[in-house]
């Protein structure tokens, strides 16, 4: 319903009279006159202002209408607001709205936590053209869109590692006037435990000199990388890890405890945050001379 504004910050000193008026369009959404608006529409409620004094003038008034309709179809409102004395400075703007049967709820919702974020995946719900994806962390907290969804599965990237999470999804059918909301979907709980590590780092080159060897590889991009662990091995010793406890925090490294004309093989693995360890890398061989 367009908003009835009054045009003076101060209060209203009368009461005043506002009815809504209906008029049934069938399908179409065509913008109609006023002039025919006033003629073709008829009076569907009426309601009293507040106690004089109480009604601000430059203040926005909110009125909510529920009104059953046997068969779908599209509206047009208007609201007439009169004062004690019957003056009436004519009707609002419109409002056309399609009034459609709604969705029935989504079913079935399962959340399940992957490196890439959260997967939310529910039944469809009859009559749903798009959903909308609602969530909270704590069950105190109000529930907060975070996305809609035109099919039946949502990817949330924006959350916190180690963090409870509830997923509530609510159905909702376009129309030519824009949507209509169904009923919410029961709801789901997820912990958001981040077991989950880092890309094995890849594009390793071994450089073998005299007295070192370097090593560099491509860089991981992952937000909650932490550094890298260098493992080397020989034909006769078993896989150590050269740089200590100490994560190697850039993309390269030298090795100086070698020995001349050996031949060692070399790894590297990318740890983050919560020391979630990945895969080596591929082994690149390489002789000292």
């Amino acid at each position: 319903m367009p908003p009835i504004r009054t045009t003076e910050a101060m209060p209203l000193r009368e009461k005043l009279r506002f009815a809504i008026y209906e008029l049934a369009l069938n399908q179409s959404t065509k913008p109609i006159s006023v002039k025919h608006f006033e003629s073709a529409s008829r009076e569907v409620t009426v309601i009293e202002s507040p106690t004089p004094n109480k009604l601000i003038r430059g203040a926005r008034l909110s009125i909510t209408l529920n009104f059953p309709h046997s068969q779908e179809g599209v509206f047009v409102y208007g609201v007439l607001t009169n004062n004690q004395a019957n003056r009436s400075n004519g009707f609002s703007d419109l409002a056309t709205v399609e009034i459609v049967e709604g969705p029935e709820a989504p079913s079935e919702p399962i959340a399940k936590v992957s490196s890439d974020g959260i997967i939310v995946k529910w039944k469809s719900a009859a009559r749903a053209s798009t959903y909308q994806i609602l969530r909270r962390s704590n069950k105190t907290d109000p529930l907060i869109e975070i996305g809609m969804a035109n099919t039946t599965r949502f990817l949330d990237k924006q959350f916190t590692w180690d963090t409870p999470y509830t997923y509530l999804i609510r159905s909702a059918r376009r129309t030519s006037t824009g949507l209509t909301e169904g009923p919410l979907s029961p709801s789901v709980e997820v912990f958001a435990h981040d077991i989950f590590p880092p890309k094995p780092p890849h594009g390793l080159t071994v450089v073998p000199l005299e007295s070192r060897v370097d090593l560099s590889w491509h860089p991981n991009t992952e937000p909650d990388f932490s550094g890298y662990r260098i493992y080397r091995r020989t034909s006769e010793t078993s896989t150590v890890v050269i740089n200590g406890d100490t994560l190697v925090r850039s993309a390269r490294f030298t090795d100086r405890s070698i020995a001349p004309k050996t031949t060692y093989h070399y790894t590297i693995t990318a740890v983050d945050q919560k020391g979630n360890e990945s895969h080596e890398g591929q082994a690149v061989r390489t002789a000292v001379p």
